[in-house]
């Protein structure tokens, strides 16, 4: 599949911003959002809704960053997005996943090539996550500008660190400040941006290919990592009571009570779109890009047929009920089989970087393993590295001229992503009909603010004698208040 238009490439990346613009203009606030925009999340500062200054967003970011965790810059630029209005974070955050995919492109593309099929499976793989991981985590304000915003600089510090390798000053300080911004984001990225750092290079040291430049990267993201990692707030938030039966626990029992949650988050069916893309790009490697000349028959038998059986049983596992130790077993052998191939074929290609990213992307999933809580949102980071590697595997030259192949795993990809985008963006579609519903409090207008089963939610209003606006936010199911927030003047978010 040669195009070598590259008018295919930016219409695709067209069509692909003018769909995030037009997504993003049915999200509206919830739940942990308005906390953050009148700085009442955690800890009330007395501030009115938005009537607030720079003063006062930095007093509560301190108090966060002692009290409730190390999150406190992208926080900071979440807070002042909402105060210049609703309608520039949404219009922002679609310009910012539109440049994370566009990056990731030119990660893969071939010098000379316009390498339209790469494109087409990074955006396709974009619409295959699933819907809980768009709502709990990339479409979510609050969530997102921890697990989505800070891929933008960490990519560009991977391109910047491929295609620079002598770089002036300009470049030089760009990848700096991409690398404490990557860090200095949240726990998972902090790690990610490390460790991809370190393997790198280690990599490029036994090649041979080691630029006195990586010091200051290398110094910049520990330092960003340092101070999100080891925040007074995540300490304390970390010894709440909530937590006591999960810290008592040894660190092999930790490790055994999260390796099936988290094999579920990662493989199981709440994200199964994008987990057939990635068993997709699986057999194409697996059938294509092995070297036959150099390993037996017997061995590509039993490499394949445990591929097969391993994804059968995952597969299963979405529809039926399989005993633990069979699922956990092959979704083990599963992962084991994908991750292996994946940095078998990266290294055939050469694409020492991307191995790099790949291994960090790996680590910033396992250290979950000792998190007391496992949320669906933690596989975000991952699952956008994987985008890349996947473009990146099955584009490289090992599979040039394997036409049929690549056509089948990227139009297979692409319906999936188109169905998967259809409910999604009915369902937001509907919450945006509710969301722009006005109801009369006391004579003024103020927007409802219900979450239609997105986030699972609903939020009824009171105004007090204050004047002011308390949300409630009360479990649709139970019925209990699970937080509350203050908010004052709502109309000035629309």
């Amino acid at each position: 599949m040669k195009i070598k238009n590259y008018k295919a490439v930016w219409l695709l990346f067209a069509v692909y911003l003018i769909g995030l613009l037009a997504l993003h203009k049915q999200i509206f606030l919830y739940s942990d959002d308005y906390g953050y925009a009148s700085l009442s999340y955690g800890h009330y500062m007395g501030t009115n809704s938005l009537r607030y200054g720079l003063s006062d967003i930095l007093k509560y970011l301190k108090w966060h960053y002692m009290n409730w965790g190390g999150r406190i810059l992208y926080f900071f630029f979440e807070i002042c997005s909402l105060k210049i209005g609703l309608g520039f974070i949404q219009y922002f955050q679609a310009l910012i996943i539109w440049c994370i995919g566009l990056i990731s492109f030119l990660l893969v593309k071939e010098e000379g090539q316009s390498d339209f099929h790469k494109a087409a499976l990074i955006v396709f793989m974009f619409g295959t996550l699933g819907l809980e991981v768009f709502n709990r985590g990339v479409l979510w304000f609050s969530a997102s500008v921890s697990y989505v915003w800070p891929l933008l600089p960490l990519f560009l510090l991977v391109y910047i660190r491929g295609h620079f390798k002598t770089p002036n000053k300009a470049t030089a300080a760009l990848g700096i400040a991409a690398a404490f911004l990557a860090a200095f984001s949240f726990e998972q990225i902090a790690v990610l941006t490390i460790i991809y750092l370190l393997s790198s290079f280690v990599i490029e040291r036994i090649q041979g290919q080691w630029n006195k430049h990586d010091w200051g990267i290398l110094a910049a993201a520990i330092l960003g990592g340092a101070l999100e990692l080891l925040a007074p707030g995540n300490f304390i938030r970390s010894t709440h009571s909530a937590y006591d039966p999960f810290n008592q626990l040894s660190i092999l029992g930790k490790i055994r009570r999260n390796f099936p949650f988290l094999l579920e988050k990662n493989l199981g069916k709440d994200n199964k779109f994008f987990v057939i893309a990635l068993i997709l790009v699986g057999f194409f490697i697996i059938w294509y890009c092995q070297d036959k000349r150099k390993k037996s028959r017997v061995l590509l038998g039993i490499d394949r047929i445990a591929y097969l059986f391993s994804t059968s049983i995952m597969v299963l596992m979405w529809r039926m009920d399989i005993p633990i130790f069979m699922g956990i077993f092959c979704r083990t052998v599963w992962a084991a089989l994908f991750s292996y191939h994946v940095i078998v074929t990266l290294w055939k290609l050469r694409r020492f970087d991307l191995t790099a990213l790949f291994l960090g992307g790996l680590c910033s999933e396992g250290m979950m393993l000792v998190s007391p809580s496992i949320e669906i949102r933690c596989v975000v980071p991952f699952d956008f590295v994987l985008m890349v590697i996947a473009a990146s595997a099955i584009g490289g030259e090992l599979q040039k001229g394997i036409d049929i192949g690549k056509t089948a795993v990227i139009c297979i990809t692409g319906i999936l992503g188109i169905v998967n985008m259809s409910d999604l963006v009915c369902g937001y579609h509907d919450n945006m009909m509710i969301n722009t519903i006005k109801i009369l409090i006391n004579g003024q207008e103020y927007h409802t603010v219900i979450d239609k089963g997105f986030v699972s939610t609903a939020v009824p209003k009171e105004v007090l004698e204050t004047g002011y606006v308390e949300i409630n936010l009360l479990d649709e199911a139970s019925g209990v208040l699970s937080d509350s927030f203050v908010w004052i003047d709502e109309d000035s978010i629309k």
